[in-house]
């Protein structure tokens, strides 16, 4: 914990992470360039895109530009298409995988829409008063983008064709998609909550005093509309029938500016010239989290891919990233490919999360059942790929992947079982004979199986005065190929068949003999039978 966050926590309720650890709270920052970064949304392709602008003046050669930044915190800057005065101050991905924002200038205020690669297309202008425009977009419940226009909401198609519709007397400060298939904004003056319709129809659902300033809206995960009143120092829950609860934030007067749902299920909310975020939740709960950098600003606020909650900094060019504590969550287990026979490599793959993992960690059992009945973890397997075993044969195995991120790991999820396929047994006729100082050979004359190449026999003593003598307690024999006779229909003349003969000279004692065979690295087949040599 930070010193600053510390004096915090003791005045206004601030959490306390162990020392060392990621923590809910916990702060990165990382510089933009290019234009101060303003508004925030997640791309189709996982990181966290901005509208930037700077003003310059005397000149009129304010910075503008979009930007990108990994959820490592890799910025890169897009101003191809963009003019220098035109302003991207709002900034939302769309249906169609792309990302659509508004420039306030333009030098005339308009509607531009970029892919993830970084290409701009201006798709529509408006001419409007000076100093008035375009603003605050979002993607509707209805497949359209929709974006504020001086005393006008606009809603644009995915081919860019706009239609406009009259508020007055509202004014939109901020726009958000609602959870009952409407449009909501926060009108300034008078101070009010608004519903607008897909079709256009508006009507005011919260009237709130007109000194406290409602200046952000989100939805939020309960199924209400959370509303900043910035001159309150307060935050309004709003149900979609009009019922207001509101929740003070200390020390705040004046300063709120935005707010946002959080990956975490709570709201995150900007305290501008104080320097801090603060979570709060959906019952009002509230916790501050001060930015450790004299001077911050926090200003806009977004969830990001990552599953945490990044802020801007316009005047510091900068953006920030608090920790939320929500770890990685599986969309598609992951799969086992790989043929599951001994001596093959499986390989598992890692699936697909969310809140982009960091990185993985692998872990392989094996189970009698596939539903996981009877199961043990392999000791020392914790890759991604794993060579199957004699021991695996008859016997399911499951392999699991876990996500790691900034917040920690993820639960576990698991890939569907896979079976290691029990072997034939070798046809196998035994047979034993004696022989002088107490010994005895026994042979296996063991009928040939396709595809296997090689033969081998082994006897392991099972009970004697050797049994755990390391070296003393296995015994190797040999195969040959060989022609015997066998037996065919009555009144017929034997056949000769190829067969394989292996044999092992054995001592006193009780002991397991085993013939296998093999094909390629794989153990194809075995038999084995108990004999006791006295």
């Amino acid at each position: 914990m930070r010193r600053n966050a510390l004096m915090l926590a003791l005045a206004g309720g601030l959490a306390l992470p162990a020392v060392g650890a990621a923590a809910v709270g916990d702060i990165a920052e990382f510089g933009v360039t290019g234009g101060s970064p303003r508004a925030f949304a997640i791309g189709a392709d996982g990181n966290l895109w901005m509208g930037q602008y700077t003003e310059v003046l005397p000149t009129a050669n304010s910075l503008s530009a979009i930007g990108r930044i990994t959820p490592s915190g890799t910025y890169t800057g897009f101003t191809s298409g963009i003019p220098n005065d035109s302003a991207p101050l709002a900034i939302a991905a769309g249906p169609d995988g792309n990302l659509w924002f508004t420039e306030a200038f333009n030098p005339v205020p308009a509607l531009a829409r970029a892919t993830t690669s970084g290409a701009v297309t201006t798709l529509a202008t408006f001419p409007v008063p000076a100093f008035e425009r375009a603003d605050n977009i979002v993607a509707g419940p209805d497949g359209n983008m929709w974006f504020s226009l001086p005393d006008k909401a606009a809603r644009a198609g995915m081919g860019g064709a706009v239609t406009t519709f009259p508020l007055a007397p509202f004014d939109i400060q901020d726009l958000a998609s609602g959870p009952d298939g409407a449009l909501w904004f926060v009108d300034r003056t008078p101070g009010q909550l608004v519903r607008l319709t897909t079709a256009g129809a508006t009507s005011v659902v919260a009237p709130f005093a007109p000194a406290s300033n409602p200046f952000a809206i989100t939805s939020g995960p309960d199924g209400n509309l959370w509303v900043v009143l910035r001159q309150a120092g307060q935050v309004a829950r709003v149900t979609p029938a009009g019922a207001v609860t509101t929740y003070a934030i200390p020390g705040t007067i004046g300063t709120l500016t935005d707010i946002a749902s959080g990956p975490d299920g709570n709201l995150w909310v900007t305290e501008g010239p104080t320097g801090r975020i603060t979570r709060v939740t959906t019952s009002g709960q509230v916790t501050q989290y001060a930015v450790p950098r004299a001077g911050a600003v926090t200003d806009a606020v977004s969830p990001g891919p990552d599953g945490n909650v990044w802020y801007s900094d316009p005047a510091a060019s900068k953006v920030g990233r608090v920790l939320t504590g929500v770890t990685p969550s599986s969309t598609a287990a992951p799969a086992v490919s790989g043929t599951p026979n001994v001596g093959q490599v499986l390989t598992v793959s890692n699936g697909t999360w969310n809140h982009v993992p960091t990185g993985y960690a692998y872990s392989w059992q094996r189970c009698a059942s596939a539903a996981g009945a009877g199961c043990s973890g392999i000791s020392g397997q914790t890759a991604s790929t794993y060579t199957v075993t004699r021991d695996d044969v008859g016997k399911f195995l499951i392999a699991s992947v876990t996500a790691t991120s900034l917040n920690g790991p993820s639960q576990a999820s698991t890939a569907p079982a896979v079976q290691v396929a029990a072997l034939p047994k070798l046809a196998v006729t035994w047979s034993r004979t004696k022989t002088k100082r107490k010994k005895a050979t026994v042979t296996g004359l063991v009928t040939l199986r396709g595809g296997v190449t090689s033969y081998r026999m082994t006897g392991l003593l099972t009970s004697g005065p050797n049994a755990y003598r390391s070296g003393a307690n296995t015994r190797a024999g040999r195969c040959v190929a060989v022609k015997v006779k066998v037996a065919t229909k009555k009144g017929k003349k034997p056949r000769m068949v190829r067969r394989q003969r292996c044999s092992i000279s054995l001592p006193i004692g009780a002991w397991s003999v085993t013939a296998e065979g093999w094909k390629g690295t794989e153990l194809a087949a075995y038999d084995s039978k108990a004999f006791r040599i006295r």
